[in-house]
């Protein structure tokens, strides 16, 4: 794109390139730490669960926890969540044998023990932050490239926690008992906990998960975060990240401190939705127009919400000072798309992002034109067929029943265009591979009614390979 053009680049489906190509390098990054099908998923284990573990030898062995008893210990609380219920549930249950996992008595012990580690004493991890420390050490060794293997796109958000305090708790003063920030989820109407997540923007791989502390703020969180996983005390020793990460984050984070944290302090990439009423924003809505500017500061530009669709840009150059680094743009942005009644703002340093408008073949609004709710299920999902194979000569077939030449079934179509990945569902990488492909409920109800039985054999060898 000729960065002197006023005119915007006009692409398709191109985030969906862009979002898969960097869950393969991401993907094929995981491969190359763990290896490749049982031998990944045994080097996992040992990572994460194994003797050496982080978790097991830094944690439950500080409290007491042989490893067998940490094993089952493992294997009865992810039986509780699989569940979703209690381990005593389960054994007043006549009808569940829970011989193989541990005993209620032993099960409850350990949370005790868990619980009152550190309590009470000056300058001692309690044992969730032992918990955290084992698991951000995982992940960081797992997710985070070495030697510059790949860009790394990063989302960071926040994860609500509710918690339903007791009178008693309630009345004891905050950090008496435990250093977790107790916040108010003003949208939720609730209280709880707040955990910090980062993760792989595009495969969803978590990098980082951290509890906000008593007294930190989202920004301060934030820094945090970054520090562990650059390895840097304070900004005197910051990294240069220019070229290396890419940060996007929703509007509850970009404020100036962490703008200047990001692009200023570490030269990361940056790229995320912004809230209205920033002074620092070029771009408004929705308010009362300013009348008057201070002395050395711009006016916001008000964008008018309502009007036909427009985009609004403005641009500007910056170098984070560092040795190596680049001259890069910050652009802002606001759309205002013509049939709603609010302007979308952002805010990117990625040239991907600038004057570019990126057309999608199909969205989650499509619903409203072929998932018609006075049809069947079935009918439904077919209406969309032409949006992932095109029309099908079959749904065209003359009145007489004349065959055509050339006709193609709906499988016949859908294999020239698909490669089929999987049959199950509800795993991990069902969640990941469903952002690029068909579903296997959707594939069932295209394939099944209309595959020749003799065909199965080839989807199966197809399958397998």
């Amino acid at each position: 794109m000729d960065r002197r053009s006023t005119h915007p680049k006009v692409v398709i489906d191109e985030v969906r390139k862009v979002a898969f190509d960097q869950c393969m390098k991401e993907v094929d990054y995981l491969r190359g730490r763990l290896g490749f099908e049982e031998e990944g998923e045994d080097n996992l284990f040992e990572l994460i669960f194994g003797e050496d573990s982080e978790l097991f030898a830094n944690a439950f062995k500080k409290i007491g926890v042989e490893y067998a008893e940490f094993v089952a210990f493992i294997a009865t609380f992810y039986l509780e969540c699989r569940l979703r219920t209690t381990l005593s549930r389960l054994v007043d249950d006549r009808d569940i044998n829970t011989d193989r996992y541990m005993s209620h008595e032993r099960y409850a012990a350990i949370w005790k023990k868990m619980d009152s580690h550190g309590k009470g004493h000056n300058f001692t991890n309690r044992f969730w932050e032992m918990i955290e420390a084992a698991l951000n050490d995982n992940l960081h060794d797992l997710f985070v490239p070495k030697k510059d293997e790949f860009t790394m796109r990063l989302a960071h958000d926040d994860d609500k926690h509710w918690y339903n305090e007791t009178k008693k708790l309630a009345d004891r003063p905050l950090g008496e008992e435990t250093k977790l920030k107790r916040a108010r989820h003003v949208r939720d109407n609730a209280k709880g906990f707040v955990a910090d997540v980062t993760v792989n923007a595009a495969s969803g791989f978590p990098v980082n998960v951290r509890y906000r502390r008593s007294g930190e703020s989202s920004t301060t969180a934030f820094r945090e975060v970054m520090k562990f996983l650059f390895k840097f005390a304070d900004d005197s020793s910051a990294p240069n990240l220019s070229g290396k990460v890419e940060i996007a984050a929703d509007r509850g984070y970009w404020n100036i401190d962490t703008l200047v944290f990001c692009v200023g302090r570490l030269g990361a990439g940056v790229v995320g939705t912004i809230k209205r009423g920033m002074k620092w924003f070029p771009f408004t809505w929705g308010e009362k127009k300013q009348s008057s500017t201070q002395r050395g500061v711009k006016t916001q530009q008000y964008v008018p919400a309502e009007g036909q669709p427009q985009i609004f840009q403005m641009s500007a150059r910056h170098n984070v000072g560092k040795r190596n680094s680049r001259d890069r743009q910050l652009t802002a942005t606001a759309l205002r798309n013509g049939h709603s009644k609010t302007v979308s703002m952002t805010l990117t340093t990625d040239p991907c992002h600038d004057n570019c408008v990126d057309l999608v073949s199909s969205s989650t609004k499509d619903y409203r034109k072929y998932h018609k709710p006075n049809k069947s299920k079935r009918e439904r999902i077919m209406n969309g067929f032409d949006l992932v194979a095109g029309g099908d000569l079959l749904d065209t077939l003359p009145v007489d029943g004349t065959d055509v030449e050339g006709r193609m079934h709906h499988w016949e179509c859908l294999s020239q265009r698909c490669r089929i990945l999987t049959m199950g569902q509800r795993d991990q990488s069902w969640f990941t591979m469903r952002m690029f492909s068909l579903t296997s409920s959707i594939w069932a109800v295209w394939f099944v009614p209309r595959v020749p039985i003799s065909t199965w054999n080839m989807i199966g060898a197809t399958i397998t390979n």
